[in-house]
């Protein structure tokens, strides 16, 4: 889920847009999303499709959404789509069109150009009025971000942004803030917020532990089900597989490579799992690459069909 949306803008008349910016910007707050529009005004003594943010904008992955005039007093706005469709890394971008002549005269004039040039500039373009631009734009943007607010769109994003969060104060922490300390201040936070912390974990294992001991084993699951906080996915992962293991040995191994890497040059999920969420995206750079994400989806399809088709076929503890 996007937390972020941008926004190229094209037209050699801003001063008449502020109202529409303005509901933009309105919009976005009401959703809880930045709004970074990326505002070119045609200069009929430059072309936009030279202009290095005009390039940048239409290079950036993250872009969501293009407004361009079409009446314009220099490029037309048909060479700056044609221009879009052809060299921009996203084909599937929505682009607004808009003119004070009215939607019909714009389809006219693009249709024409689909019969006169192979590319199909016409493909995910939008059209209206000039007065029309916010309701049109407004439309396209409540689709994305219907889609964007789905559960899994929602905990992918709560996954990373905490993630990233995490990575960050582990930044720090390895930054040279500790020698700001003197020593009676870092004598005090090792002992309060290490070894104290440390000592009544133990305390609450052995409490937890003598309170468990004369549990069965199907309690013991469902106090560990109760409290995920207290147990990690290794420790409920390899209960699984030992339980399996005995239930049917042929499905012992169902979980293995889960959290026991595959090979040298393939991570288990779980391994996988720590690097993203224990570094920064810098830091994760180089090592998430196309080759790495069709290995996720594939090895978290594999995992998830696995478990969704024992949960559906059996129920080991009942």
């Amino acid at each position: 889920m996007k937390t972020n949306y941008k926004m190229l803008w094209i037209d050699d008349n801003f001063k008449t847009l502020r109202g529409d910016k303005r509901k933009f910007e309105n919009y976005f707050k009401g959703h809880g999303i930045t709004f970074e529009p990326i505002e070119i005004e045609q200069n009929p003594d430059e072309k936009v499709v030279e202009d290095e943010r005009f390039l940048n904008a239409v290079n950036d992955i993250e872009l969501d959404v293009v407004l361009i005039d079409f009446n314009m007093s220099g490029e037309s706005g048909a060479d700056i789509i044609n221009h879009i469709r052809k060299n921009m890394h996203h084909y599937h971008i929505p682009i607004l069109f808009y003119s004070g002549d009215g939607p019909q005269k714009i389809q006219e004039v693009i249709f024409k150009s689909n019969t006169t040039d192979k590319f199909n500039i016409s493909d995910g373009i939008y059209f209206c009025d000039r007065e029309d631009i916010f309701r049109k734009t407004q439309n396209i943007l409540d689709s994305l971000i219907k889609k964007e607010e789905q559960p899994q769109r929602v905990r992918g994003l709560l996954m990373d942004r905490v993630s990233e969060i995490d990575a960050q104060i582990l930044k720090v922490l390895n930054s040279d803030i500790l020698e700001q300390l003197t020593e009676e201040q870092a004598n005090k936070i090792k002992q309060k917020f290490i070894l104290d912390k440390i000592k009544n974990k133990e305390n609450n294992s052995h409490s937890l532990l003598e309170n468990l001991v004369h549990n069965s084993l199907k309690e013991i699951v469902q106090y560990i089900i109760n409290n995920p906080c207290q147990f990690d996915s290794h420790l409920r992962a390899e209960l699984l597989r030992n339980v399996y293991k005995i239930v049917d040995k042929d499905k012992g191994e169902i979980l293995s490579s889960f959290y026991n890497n595959i090979s040298e040059e393939e991570k288990c999920l779980s391994k996988l799992r720590n690097d993203y969420a224990h570094q920064t995206e810098k830091e994760i750079g180089s090592l998430h690459t196309a080759t790495r994400c069709k290995y996720i989806r594939e090895e978290t399809r594999r995992h998830l069909k696995n478990l969704e088709n024992e949960s559906a076929s059996t129920n080991i503890l009942s």
